[in-house]
């Protein structure tokens, strides 16, 4: 069974982690410690993690943010391979403004789209910034506790975390139904 699964970006990180020669610094502390909850965040391909990581860095080029400077990129990944991205807009009244996290899935959800299988988020700081409170319980209303959000930082190195380990014990739709 398992020499003919793909091995995902994820577990490479993870083997890597595990191994005594080598060291990921900015992989998430918070190791999974099931194989089943490491498949499931092993979603992603190659490929789809290089498309979901470039576009949100890109992103950031699209930023506004005259007031702060702390530009902000997010790319999601739509289950049916789209990938959306969007970029932080501030407003001279700071708490008018909207995080990347939430003008991306917005758009995702305004172009008919509500099942997600990544998130990325790109800046400028090391290490990676992770998504705000109020994002990180926006992002939780579209997606389940074991979705992964990967962070970026301005050379491009990232962490990647669960959204039960950014929001845990979080509150969701399922919870009204």
């Amino acid at each position: 069974m398992y020499p003919h699964t793909p091995i995902t970006p994820y577990l490479v990180h993870i083997a890597y982690r595990l191994s005594a020669d080598k060291k990921l610094p900015l992989i998430s502390p918070h190791l999974p410690t099931s194989l089943s909850h490491i498949l499931r965040m092993a979603t992603l391909t190659t490929q789809e993690l290089t498309t979901l990581s470039t576009k949100a860095i890109d992103a950031k080029a699209t930023a506004y943010c005259p007031y702060s400077k702390f530009r902000v990129g997010a790319c999601i990944l739509t289950t049916s391979g789209e990938f959306i991205s969007g970029a932080n807009v501030e407003n001279a009244a700071y708490p008018v403004g909207t995080c990347a996290e939430r003008v991306t899935i917005g758009a995702a959800v305004v172009a008919g789209h509500k099942d997600f299988k990544a998130l990325a988020v790109a800046t400028d700081i090391k290490p990676p910034a992770s998504p705000c409170g109020m994002c990180r319980q926006f992002i939780r209303e579209f997606t389940s506790p074991s979705f992964p959000v990967y962070m970026y930082d301005g050379e491009g190195n990232y962490k990647v975390m669960t959204m039960e380990e950014l929001l845990p014990n979080s509150f969701g739709p399922e919870h009204l139904e």
